[in-house]
């Protein structure tokens, strides 16, 4: 889990739900009270929600730094979170990557998940560096729908999949 949208941990409690779940891994950094109170008390209450069930269900938690990433495991992976605010709403825009070392070559992969807005913040030059050194990667529309500045024509370097989480891949690539 990335954030503590609502939307995410329903999708927690169906997930755990649904399927066996061996490790549950949460972000240890939580919204400071001191920026939205509101907010603050939410997160903490859904945080506690599904540390509870993961208890009861038998799944082992996880945290994480969004700055540091995490190990997940001697394979995998995740490097450090990149959280942007979008310059129309309060909803993160969150960007990631994960790093798969096979233990025989010692080759890695990477896929890297890029929120919609990432090209819109101080963290663009990074993510775009960041998407380019990747073996595949996934365009989100987790805020304004993909724009044209997204165009992988101009790209140096493009990843050998490219993936677009809303389906709609025309405005990306024309």
């Amino acid at each position: 889990l990335t954030h503590f949208h609502h939307r995410h941990v329903s999708t927690v409690y169906k997930l755990l739900g649904d399927i066996r779940v061996r490790i549950l891994w949460l972000p240890l950094t939580i919204t400071a009270p001191d920026i939205d109170q509101d907010k603050a008390s939410k997160d903490e209450g859904n945080l506690r929600a599904i540390v509870a069930l993961a208890k009861q269900r038998r799944v082992e938690v996880c945290y994480y730094i969004p700055e540091e990433g995490a190990a997940i495991s001697e394979t995998l992976v995740m490097d450090q979170l990149y959280f942007s605010m979008l310059k129309r709403s309060t909803h993160p825009t969150v960007s990631f990557t994960f790093e798969y070392r096979s233990n025989q070559n010692n080759e890695g992969k990477r896929l890297t998940w890029l929120g919609s807005s990432a090209w819109e913040g101080e963290l663009a030059d990074e993510a775009l560096l960041t998407a380019t050194a990747s073996d595949a990667i996934i365009f989100s529309k987790h805020g304004p729908v993909i724009k044209t500045s997204y165009s992988l024509i101009d790209w140096a370097n493009i990843p050998d999949i490219v993936l677009f989480a809303d389906g709609n891949t025309a405005a990306a690539i024309e």
